[in-house]
């Protein structure tokens, strides 16, 4: 599918929380790794920069399916509610809500990755 065309079809915007060393490609393969794990399937997920939440650092994407903080449950996320705000989940059980603004907005560098519903997407990570 043209690259343009699937950016279209990313709606779902969510983060997970990159530990030290991590890059944005080792969150997108462990989401993706995530979903197989739990028998779903995306076409597709554009990274849209980092945003930090006091000292922890998220790496920002949309994605054509809602992200489930369960398939990546050692780490914190921010997800998009049903009413369209977005709420962050720290390890250790705090929360709170996170500003729409800091969630759309789309920084420089960004890359859009196969989602696993692809034939070979492990591929692009070697």
């Amino acid at each position: 599918m043209n690259e343009l065309l699937l950016v279209d079809k990313l709606k779902h915007y969510a983060a997970v929380e990159a530990f030290a060393g991590d890059t944005d490609e080792t969150i997108v393969r462990a989401v993706l790794e995530g979903m197989t794990a739990a028998g779903k399937k995306c076409r597709g997920i554009q990274t849209l920069g980092r945003h930090s939440i006091g000292a922890t650092n998220f790496v920002r994407f949309r994605m054509d399916v809602p992200y489930r903080p369960e398939w990546l449950p050692n780490r914190g996320s921010i997800t998009m509610q049903p009413d369209g705000t977005f709420r962050v989940c720290l390890r250790g059980g705090r929360e709170g809500n996170v500003p729409m603004t800091t969630m759309l907005s789309l920084q420089l560098g960004h890359r859009v990755f196969h989602g696993n519903a692809k034939a070979g997407w492990k591929r692009q990570f070697s």
